[in-house]
């Protein structure tokens, strides 16, 4: 049915990881759509706010979705949704992430969905991502930076996943150099 893409923190390389997994499906031949259910640190453009990462994910699975379908939350500030959403005057529309997600039931094989943060980042103050991906109910890849710390972020995402009962489908160590 897909996957939910974590990470250990933000910058570590979800939306690249999230990608390969979409093209990497699609050139299986499994119908592949992309969710990213919140974006921050949005552009402007004619007005509209527009998620560079939901633009990458939908190059990559080939959608033909609209953006605010891909990315029905998208805030300017480069922050955590629920701190976004209130610096620009406005609350948190959980719905949307839902209807969102309910149209592109049957219309896929599978669904990769994009976190925002990690897994215990706000999407509301009532929200977190980790609900998020229990609600969704997909295993989820966790992707890590490497340096000082990795194992210790890493067994803290991977614990709070299990505790949450999410099946971790695995972890990826981006940007690991060999010297």
């Amino acid at each position: 049915r897909g996957v939910f893409v974590t990470g250990t923190d933000t910058g570590v390389g979800k939306t690249v990881i999230a990608g390969a997994i979409a093209r990497s499906l699609n050139d299986a031949g499994v119908r592949t759509e992309v969710f990213k259910p919140a974006a921050s640190g949005c552009r402007r453009n004619r007005g509209m706010l527009i998620s560079e990462d939901a633009e990458f994910l939908a190059a990559c699975a080939d959608s033909a979705r609209m953006l605010d379908e891909i990315a029905p939350l998208r805030y300017a500030a480069a922050l955590a949704p629920n701190v976004a959403a209130e610096r620009a005057g406005q609350k948190v529309d959980i719905e949307a992430i839902f209807e969102s997600y309910r149209r592109l039931e049957g219309q896929c094989d599978a669904v990769v969905v994009e976190g925002v943060g990690g897994l215990m980042c706000p999407i509301s103050d009532d929200l977190w991502v980790v609900h998020l991906a229990v609600m969704m109910a997909l295993p989820i890849v966790i992707v890590a930076r490497p340096g000082l710390g990795t194992i210790n972020h890493t067994l803290l995402t991977i614990h709070a996943a299990r505790s949450a009962g999410l099946q971790v489908a695995g972890v990826i160590v981006n940007r690991y150099r060999i010297d």
